[in-house]
């Protein structure tokens, strides 16, 4: 017996009827009674019903005359009955949502509702109606009702200030940490989420971000990075003399230990000579404000780790920091590169590593930092010999006997 059969079986006994006007199918009442004594008296049928997981199964195929529930195109599984209906897919996640993204693209050419810019538009103009902001997170009363929430409940203005949050978040980053696995797919998420919602894998990649990440700085601080901001100075300097002592890292003892060469120049330790010459050259001659930098800067790479960077330098009056580089760092275009020579990049995986951090550089550089080279550095190292002599650098020089 195959379900043609079994169909005309049914309408024998009168136990189906077709809407000739809709086509809609239905059956009578206590159908379940008549397929068991149905059962009971023909073996064919009996036969036949055994095939099926389920009551349910068997009718959903009778009403669409189908030989069996149709497999889902992802994992191969059953796909899902519903309300009579059957679906696309078996009804789990993560088919779902890739037959979620077939479709998207099939209509609008991008797999996620949120990169279609006419659903962002929409969303953008019920938000503006109802609230004059483009989302929820710019509006003053949503953020108001939620801090006072918070402060009515838990006497903090923000669910990361929560202890029990700070504890939480701290015992799964170490999860994180020795779980590669796990971080790998804490990585993998983060990239699909930020798929869906803005395009890209990482939020430095999306300019809409960055642009919103900026013009907030600006509104908040008066500057485009934090770093530019004397609040932020000040706060952090603060901190830094509660917890060690001194203004800067660079001033403590501890720091001091870990530098076998160093120079010590108005008490602030420098790497190299050239640092010094830029510093004093840019003060006394070019009438600049360069402040030593010590903030880091947080660049990311492909895969979404991320790298700290620290320029050398501040330049407040050109409002960019400053990095001073030797041409043995720089190609023909001044652009970084990784340096060879040194045994611990010879190997391909880490040679790759650096050469990737070099691109990451150039490309924040190029409109955030004044790149300082041998050629401009000469004469700042003669004016500093000229006018404190040419024992300068070496009386300031301090090395640690190890």
């Amino acid at each position: 017996m195959n379900i043609k059969e079994c169909y005309k079986l049914f309408e024998d006994y009168g136990w189906i009827n077709i809407n000739k006007n809709t086509d809609k199918f239905s059956v009578t009442s206590s159908i379940k009674s008549k397929i068991s004594s149905l059962l009971e008296s023909n073996k064919d049928f009996e036969e036949f019903y055994t095939k099926f997981d389920s009551y349910k199964e068997f009718m959903i195929c009778l009403k669409n005359k189908i030989e069996e529930i149709p497999r889902c195109p992802y994992c191969n599984d059953k796909v899902s009955l519903s309300h009579g209906k059957i679906r696309k897919t078996c009804g789990k996640r993560e088919c779902y949502q890739r037959e979620h993204e077939r479709v998207m693209t099939e209509k609008y050419g991008v797999p996620f509702t949120w990169n279609v810019e006419s659903v962002k538009e929409k969303t953008r103009k019920t938000f503006n109606e109802k609230w004059g902001v483009d989302n929820a997170g710019q509006s003053k009363e949503i953020h108001e009702k939620s801090m006072n929430t918070l402060l009515e409940k838990n006497g903090v203005p923000y669910s990361t200030l929560l202890p029990s949050t700070r504890e939480s978040i701290r015992n799964f980053n170490k999860k994180i940490q020795s779980d590669k696995d796990l971080k790998e797919k804490v990585l993998e998420k983060r990239k699909k989420t930020m798929m869906e919602r803005f395009g890209c894998e990482h939020a430095l990649q999306n300019k809409e971000i960055l642009s919103r990440a900026s013009n907030t700085m600006k509104k908040n601080l008066g500057v485009y990075w934090a770093q530019q901001s004397d609040e932020v100075k000040k706060k952090s300097i603060e901190t830094r003399i509660e917890k060690y002592g001194v203004e800067y890292c660079a001033q403590s003892e501890d720091y001091a230990k870990n530098i076998n060469r160093k120079y010590i120049y108005n008490n602030e330790s420098f790497d190299s000579s050239w640092e010094i010459a830029y510093l004093i050259y840019s003060t006394e001659v070019l009438k600049e404000e360069v402040i030593r930098n010590y903030n880091s800067i947080d660049l990311r790479y492909q895969d979404g780790s991320y790298f700290k960077y620290f320029p050398d330098f501040w330049n407040n009056t050109h409002k960019k920091f400053v990095e001073i580089k030797g041409n043995q760092f720089l190609d023909k275009k001044n652009n970084l590169i990784p340096f060879p020579s040194n045994k611990k990049y010879r190997d391909s995986d880490r040679q790759y590593r650096q050469s990737e951090k070099c691109r990451i550089k150039n490309r924040y550089m190029k409109d955030n930092v004044i790149l300082i080279t041998s050629k401009e550095i000469l004469p700042m190292i003669k004016y500093v010999n000229k006018t404190r002599g040419k024992e300068f650098f070496k009386s300031i020089l301090q090395i640690k006997n190890i």
